[in-house]
Order: structure tokens, then sequence, then C-alpha cells
């Protein structure tokens, strides 16, 4: 992979994108864009207006707030939602996971542009390699969603919308950027649209030295680069409705410390590849249908010295329907989904290939002062018998500013295939991991304030954990149970020319299973967050500070092995040159704080970070 041979192409490509754009605009001093409610449709499956309406706890992190907070990876956007919290194994391009309410890495489906992505072998999405100037907004909607989407969805769903307009006439925009670490960063797109249909076409590249990943071996800097490209569209056929398509394809190099030989050199190089088509078709008032395809592919190769070690590449294919029919304000949906799992590796997996299949429905409707909405979803696999999973939700609004919810629901993992086929370990006969999770919660707002609070309680069972069975062997079995009882607070105010927010997470993640480690903490997971950002404007300046911090955490089940918590404070600045141009600057971990958020890997000290933005 010849990422570093084509950066100077790729850069010269961007320019020569954003001056055909910016000639074609008319006058370069006019921009406006309009900032418009946020349309949540993750949490339903379809479009939901704000965020208050929706009857699940759900974030949104839109272009504005990724811009603003000057972040330089998703695993970064991430950071700070209520219930969530990351570790990270030595840098940038570094495998990253994330626990989404105190659940583990795996209980959370990840969507990009409505596709699933992640692996099949390991059971986990590679947020690392999707590149942040590529992302328009992200979703997370917090608690179980099986009910709409089967199988990892016990913490959650998150999921990550490229860039691109529907609006009409035409858009650009670049951005060159670099800082600490030997980091470098490029990123152009353009975007049109019109009567007929509309488009958006964006690239990305990024270079960067990084930091020695790991305490214990190999003592060199452990780089990172990755390529990608995304595009977007779609085509208006007037009565025969709209037909949509996405694509991103990502390429990255990244270096890690991993073996006790301190003179090899360790590199992986991973593909991430995502391809989605929609048709939205109303046949008859008020029947709407969608129908969706997908395929997505995580591909890695490793090597050492230079030399070829071992391939694994993992594809889903899906295929769903939806019809949706809107009656007497009440919403109904019936759904099916196909899923195709297939693995392709130098390991020798005893099954390379399962087939899902999912028929799920909903019910969301209003009555006076109350909203609810019910769901069930029963799934098939080849592996194992049917899952039925479900929620059940209502809220109610008890004045102008005030509404309460509550909610209870149902959810599954199905095993992975390193679970169930790796050789010499997999364990065809372990079963789906299963929940049941409780949630109370309230909000208010104001014109200028707003003020959310809920508080969960997860029940896990058959915990899939590796056991030594009377052969000596390590084998997955079902023994272990979990429960995660805990409450987020989230606020925001905006005044004058204010903008604050904070978040705070109160958790308890306890391992419920039998055994010595029954009430110790689950590994890696902190039993309070805390995030606060200012942002302040002064005419054409703006200035803004967040606040991280973290408590304390225990690396492994016996809880003997303890993780300090820890505070980040990161100040930003920014300077609009003109309507089209601003210039930001960052300093991340001002404090130069020392941390590790997974036992023995380094994280960044204090780096300072540079960009030039171009918007039209």
């Amino acid at each position: 992979m010849a990422i570093t041979n084509l950066q100077s192409r790729l850069l010269g490509g961007c320019a020569l994108c954003v001056a055909a754009a910016a000639s074609a605009s008319g006058d370069p001093l006019v921009l406006a864009v309009a900032e418009l409610d946020p349309v949540v449709v993750t949490a339903t499956r379809g479009p939901t207006p704000t965020v208050a309406d929706g009857l699940a706890a759900t974030s949104v992190i839109s272009r504005r707030d990724i811009e603003r907070r000057q972040v330089g990876s998703v695993e970064e956007a991430l950071r700070g939602v209520p219930g969530l919290n990351l570790t990270n194994n030595g840098g940038p391009g570094k495998n990253t996971s994330i626990f989404l309410r105190g659940t583990n890495s795996d209980h959370l489906l990840v969507l990009l542009d409505g596709v699933e992505i992640g692996s099949a072998t390991s059971g986990t999405a590679a947020f690392q390699n999707i590149p942040i100037e590529q992302v328009e907004r992200i979703e997370v909607v917090r608690g179980p969603q099986s009910g709409l989407y089967g199988s990892d969805a016990i913490g959650g769903v998150i999921q990550i919308f490229t860039r691109g307009s529907e609006t009409d006439g035409r858009r650009s925009y670049f951005e060159l950027g670099g800082g600490s670490f030997d980091t470098y960063r490029g990123a152009a797109g353009v975007s049109g649209g019109g009567e007929r249909g509309w488009f958006s076409l964006n690239t990305d590249v990024v270079d960067t030295a990084g930091i020695d990943s790991q305490t214990t071996f190999e003592p060199d800097d452990d780089g990172y680069r990755s390529l990608s490209v995304s595009g977007r569209g779609g085509l208006h056929l007037g009565r025969f409705g709209e037909l949509r398509a996405n694509a991103l394809h990502a390429d990255g190099e990244s270096a890690y410390d991993g073996n006790p030989d301190f003179d090899a050199v360790n590199e992986t190089e991973t593909v991430q590849q995502v391809f989605g088509a929609s048709w939205l078709v109303r046949p008859w008032e008020p029947l709407s249908l969608t129908i969706d395809a997908g395929r997505s592919e995580d591909r890695s190769r490793n090597f050492r010295n230079g030399d070829f070690r071992t391939r694994f590449d993992t594809s889903r294919n899906d295929f769903s329907v939806q019809a949706d029919a809107d009656v007497l304000d009440q919403r109904v949906s019936l759904g099916v989904d196909h899923v195709d799992e297939r693995v392709d590796s130098t390991t020798g997996y005893d099954e390379t290939r399962r087939e899902i299949t999912g028929v799920y429905a909903q019910l969301l409707g209003e009555l006076g002062a109350f909203e609810y909405r019910l769901s069930g979803r029963t799934d098939d696999y080849d592996d194992f018998d049917n899952q039925q999973t479900g929620t059940a939700a209502i809220a109610w609004r008890m004045a102008d500013r005030l509404r309460l919810r509550a909610s209870y629901g149902t959810a599954f993992r199905a095993p992975s295939f390193n679970e169930l086929y790796f050789p010499g370990f997999g364990n065809p006969d372990v079963a789906p991991e299963e929940s049941r999770s409780v949630e109370l919660g309230a909000e208010w707002s104001a014109d200028i304030w707003s003020l959310r609070v809920a508080a969960f309680d997860t029940r896990i069972d058959d915990l899939i954990d590796t056991v030594q069975a009377p052969d000596g062997s390590f084998r997955p079995e079902n023994v272990n149970e979990a429960r995660v009882q805990g409450v987020e607070l989230s606020s925001a105010l905006d005044v004058a020319d204010w903008e604050l927010g904070v978040a705070y997470t109160y958790q308890r993640p306890e391992n419920r299973g039998e055994g010595d480690n029954r009430g110790n903490r689950l590994r890696r997971r902190p039993d309070q967050i805390l995030q606060f950002d200012a942002d302040r404007r002064f005419g054409r300046l703006d200035a803004g500070m967040s606040v991280y911090a973290e408590g304390r955490r225990y690396e492994n089940a016996a809880n003997s092995q303890r993780l300090a918590g820890y505070v980040l404070l990161d100040a930003r600045l920014g300077y609009q040159l003109s309507a089209a141009w601003r210039v930001q600057g960052r300093v991340e971990n001002l404090l130069d704080s020392e941390y590790q958020t997974a036992a023995t890997y380094n994280q960044p000290g204090r780096a300072v970070h540079v960009t030039l933005r171009y918007s039209m």
C-alpha cells in the first residue's frame, strides 16, 4: 500500500476540486449555511424530528460539533457522550473499543449509512479506521435495540453518516492541517443537487508518526497512515420514488508493538469498505416502502519485518424490506432482514459462512399526552435456535417543557466466528448472550436551557467467557452473568455568545457470575465519566475548552490491577478569515497528563494541531 506516494497527487486534486467549485459559486465572500433541527433515524429505523421526540436516550454529534471541537478521529468525537467510554491501544490507528452503558465492547451495533459494519471474526467494529473528515453526523442510541436491529444491540446502536448535501446548488470544502507527532491531514469534497437528484464526493488522507504505543515492547514510534474516499447520491424518480446509493473505501496502515523481539517491525494493513443502495417509494397513501441492500468488508493483513504473516477478511451482505403505514397518528412498521456473513482467512475456520433472517414489527403512536413505542423481532440463525426480543416504551408530557419516560427491553448477542469456529478454540455449542433492561428518564427544555436525566438497570445472562477444559485447553463457554446500574445526566445552555454543555455518568458494571470474581467491577469500565464544554464567540474569533474525566477502572476481572482515573483538558481557537476561509488551532491534553485506558498502552501527551478550512 503506497499511501505516501499518492498524497501529493491527492492534495493537488483536492485543490483543483475546490478551485473549480469556487469559480462556479459566484461571489466568494457569501456563505449561508442553515442550522436545521436534527432528524434522527436510528432509534426507530425511520425519521424522528428531534432528539427530544424519541423514546430512547439518544445523542447526536453534528458536523458543526465535529468542527467546533476540532476532533481528529471518530473516537474523539464520541468521547463525552453520556454512558460511553473507550479504550485505545496506543494512539491513532490502534485498536479502539467502545463500551456503552457498561456493557461489553461487542454489545454494540455499528452502522455506516444504514449498513452494518464490523468484523465477523472478532465481533467488533474498527472505529479507528473510519475517517472523521468524511463524517456528517453520528447518532448514538443507548439501551437495548435488538427488538428492531437483532444481534449485538445490548448496549445500543451507533450510526455514522458520511458527508453529503441534498440541497440545490454546488458546494465544496477543503481542509489542510498538521501538528504534533509529525501529523499531516488533508480532505476535500464537492456536492451538488437539483430537481432530478444530488451527489457528494469526498476524499481524506492522514499521515502521522504516532507515539510509542506500548510500554513493554519495541521502544519506537508506531505510525499510522490512511487514505479514504466516499460518495453518496440520489435520483428523484417522481411517482416511482427515489433511489439512493453510498460507498466508502478506507485503506489504513498501522505499526504496532506486539512481540518481545525488540528488532521486529509489526504492521497491519486494513481495508474498510461499505456499499449501500436504497429504493424509497410510496405505492399508495398511506403506505411507504423502503428496500435496502448493502455490503460491508473488513480486511486485514499482518506483517512482521515486511514478511506476510496472516490474513483475516470478513464480509457481510444484507438485504431488507420495510413497510411503514401512518394511520390516525399511529405508525406501523413491518420489516424483514436477511444477512449473509462470510470469513476468508489464512486461519482454517471450521465454518466460514452463516445466514440470518430477522422479522420485526413496530408500533409508534400518541394518546393524548402520552407517546408509546412497541417493537418485537425474531431472528433465525444457522447455528442456534431462534432469538425473540422486544421493547416497550412510554412517555408522558407532564407539562409543556417536561416529559417523563420509561422503557423495558430485551436484547441478545450472537457468538462471533472466533467463539464458534476458530480452530482449536471455538465452541460450536456456545449460545447467544441475552439481556433485559429497565430505564426511567426525564427531559426538561426551555428556550436556552435543556436538561436530561436517565437511570438504567441492565442484566446480562449467559455471558461468554474463556474457561479451561479438563484436557488443559481453553474454549468459550456461557458461564458468566453481569449487572450494570447507572445514571446519566446531560445539560446544555446557550446564553449570549456562550455555548455550555455538561454530561455526567455514574455506573456500576458488576460481575454477577459464580466464583471468586463475583461482585467485582467489569474490566476497563470506569465508575464515573464527566465531560464539560464551553465555547464563546467574539466577532470573528471563537474560543473554547473541553474537560474530560474518568474515574478508576480495573484491567482484570480479579480487580487486582487498577487503572487510575485521569483528567484531560483541551483548548481551542478559531478565526473566520472570510465567509469561506477559517483557521483553527487546538491544544490537546494541555496539562500533559500521563494516563492509560488499557494497561501497558501509552496515550498521547500534549499535542498542538492547526487546520485551515475552506467551505463554500
